[in-house]
């Protein structure tokens, strides 16, 4: 008898992420073909998967990929075109064993709300760059009994 796994997916403006959950796979096969991904599996217990999903949109199947672990396996497409898709199948159909990744999703108004990553604030305070034990004795003079290094070298007697 042959099974559908869960399947979960997101995207982002250039990819969608599809994860496919069977846990202890063995016998993986994955096929990614322009508006097709096919899969199949066996579990120990010889539970036999098998999905095939229908895509929206083609995609560029040269840099699409895929990793299989224990737990699930990780599909990644690239989208041909960069653009937002509204659904993940061709047919739009509500499917029970389809699920949109929630805790990964992002829309077409989160992508202009992100900021572009910061350099972590590092403060010569808390980071002296060189002498740690000029930055002790320094600590210590100001009377600061918050410098741990202190105690451990000796120097707060």
């Amino acid at each position: 008898m042959l099974l559908t796994p869960l399947v979960r997916w997101y995207q982002d403006l250039n990819k969608i992420y599809i994860t496919i959950e069977v846990s202890d796979a063995k016998d993986v096969k994955v096929a990614i073909l322009e508006k097709t991904v096919l899969f199949t599996c066996t579990k120990e217990n010889e539970e036999n998967y098998q999905v095939a999903i229908h895509l929206l949109h083609p995609i560029n199947t040269e840099v699409s990929s895929y990793n299989t672990t224990s737990r699930s396996t990780r599909i990644f497409l690239e989208k041909l075109d960069s653009d937002w898709w509204e659904s993940l199948l061709e047919d739009c159909k509500n499917q029970p064993w389809l699920k949109v990744d929630f805790m990964n999703w992002r829309d077409e108004d989160d992508i202009e709300d992100l900021e572009p990553e910061q350099e972590p604030i590092r403060s010569s305070r808390y980071t002296p760059k060189g002498d740690w034990k000029k930055h002790i004795d320094d600590n210590y003079a100001k009377g600061s009994s918050l410098c741990p290094m202190a105690a451990m070298m000796g120097m707060d007697q």
